[in-house]
């Protein structure tokens, strides 16, 4: 943890505005970067913090939203076939009807047991939006989700920082380098000079 605090007041003392005369210019735009960039990543875990919540409203909007409803099927579910395309599941589909909360009759594929003949009832869950759904969303689902855009939100700015951080000191550095480049060929000069005389 010390170590942490003596690399955050290091980089406090370098990025500091002062009258330092031995500051150059790309020193300055670099500090002023930093600021900027600072500030975006902020910005970004309050993006980060709104999206998530917005998926967390929805995920709950969704657990509260849909129904169970009684179907009955229109069609006889095919009969258990073990082949390496259905893996042995317990469950296939087949059509069946039900009316909606208006009352109007839906018809639509569910998930039934193999074999299940039609006039069979079964319970499904149908989403807010009418969809036929495997069951009611978990509320540790919709946590989940939540925290995954939160995250992936705060990397995906964090790298869009730290990419314009990297392209901005480049090319300060390489002003930087070619200053330099230029103040040794003075240097140079003012030595031959010097020992000429």
């Amino acid at each position: 943890m010390r170590g942490l605090a003596r690399w955050v007041a290091s980089r406090i003392r370098l990025y500091r505005p002062d009258r330092n005369p031995l500051r150059r210019g790309t020193d300055r735009i670099e500090a002023l970067f930093v600021a900027v960039f600072l500030l975006m990543f902020v910005a970004g875990i309050g993006l980060a913090l709104h999206a998530g919540r917005m998926v967390y409203d929805e995920g709950v909007r969704s657990e509260l939203g849909g129904r169970w409803v009684t179907a009955r099927l229109v069609q006889d579910a095919p009969d258990l076939a073990l082949s390496p395309y259905n893996g042995g599941t317990t469950l296939t589909r087949a059509k069946a009807t039900w009316t909606d909360a208006e009352g109007r009759p839906v018809t639509a594929s569910v998930p039934v047991r193999w074999g299940a003949k039609a006039g069979t009832t079964t319970r499904v869950w149908v989403d807010a939006s009418g969809r036929v759904a495997p069951g009611p969303p978990q509320r540790i689902d919709t946590v989940a989700r939540a925290i995954a855009v939160g995250l992936t939100t705060v990397l995906l700015s964090g790298a869009l920082v730290a990419g314009c951080y990297a392209i901005v000191r480049a090319l300060l550095d390489r002003r930087r380098y070619a200053d330099w480049a230029a103040a040794w060929i003075v240097a140079e000069r003012e030595w031959r000079r010097r020992k000429q005389v």
